[in-house]
């Protein structure tokens, strides 16, 4: 009883403290603009496709290869004023592609990464010593490639990953050893799940830092779109608060742990006058966060 009455007490202590929680530039006014310059960073993706395996077995007479067809993916994309086909598949490896969709023309692209670690495709579910308990196998990889993409002039990242990993568990006995009946193992519970994702970012971006309170805070616009153009219709990361931002609506620039308390805005971006000179990006005070 007495350890109940402890244990309600640190929960009530545990509340005060994270309701309390408060960014501290959530009062700040974080209004004002922010001179935006190109960027080649190439790190910003937009997820084009998942796949998900997930499956449960009678007998594990199956191999890790046998699933691997439920990861492929094959998503078509417009890029600029091209339509393109990116395809994530597996030979005897994994094969990242981008074709053009005009006359399913390949594309030429450059490697940048290709990884894959874990068990091999032809194993079987139960591969291990005949009278284990239990078997695992485990296998992942991952591919980045880039191409120039000739409408928008811009160069572009494609980068594919796939996690696969299967459970076999034979019955036990109370004293934990394998049950045996008619000549065979039992088995408790056979299992292959996995996931699969392909992603596309420009290598181009636009990028500035508002530095306020001793604090800097990076911006990124991203070609969210794929059109070639930077404008209200892509998107914004925000590095401190690691989330991806829309124009035009009401957002925070903070991470109070109860929204209410931080300041709200509002993303608008200029385009340059002139060749040559920054994007601007305004940030607009909106609304003023509960004190």
């Amino acid at each position: 009883m007495k350890r109940l009455a402890w244990l309600g007490i640190l929960m009530a202590v545990l509340l005060v403290a994270v309701s309390g929680c408060t960014d501290e530039l959530g009062a700040v006014d974080l209004s004002g603009t922010v001179d935006l310059f190109m960027s080649h960073d190439g790190w910003a993706y937009r997820v084009l496709d998942t796949a998900r395996v997930s499956q449960t077995l009678r007998a594990p007479n199956q191999r890790l290869g046998d699933f691997r067809g439920g990861l492929e993916l094959h998503p078509i994309v417009r890029i600029g004023s091209e339509d393109y086909m990116i395809i994530s598949r597996f030979d005897r490896e994994l094969l990242t592609e981008v074709y053009h969709l005009d006359g399913r023309r390949p594309v030429r692209t450059v490697t940048m990464k290709q990884s894959e670690t874990g068990d091999p495709w032809h194993f079987h579910l139960d591969e291990g010593p005949r009278n284990a308990v239990k078997y695992e196998l485990k296998r992942t990889g991952r591919a980045e490639l880039f191409f120039h993409e000739r409408s928008t002039d811009a160069d572009y990242i494609v980068e594919s990953n796939y996690r696969i990993e299967s459970k076999a568990v034979r019955e036990v006995d109370k004293q934990g050893k394998p049950v045996f009946i008619k000549g065979e193992y039992q088995w408790d519970r056979i299992s292959v799940s996995g996931n699969s994702e392909l992603k596309i970012g420009a290598r181009q971006c636009l990028t500035g830092v508002k530095n306020v309170a001793g604090k800097s805070i990076r911006f990124y616009v991203l070609d969210w779109d794929f059109d070639g153009k930077f404008t209200e219709r892509d998107r914004v990361w925000c590095e401190y608060t690691k989330e991806y931002l829309n124009f035009n609506a009401t957002i925070r620039l903070t991470d109070s742990w109860k929204a209410e308390k931080d300041n709200t805005y509002r993303l608008r971006l200029e385009e340059p006058a002139v060749d040559g000179q920054p994007y601007i990006l305004h940030i607009e005070l909106e609304g003023v966060g509960v004190r």
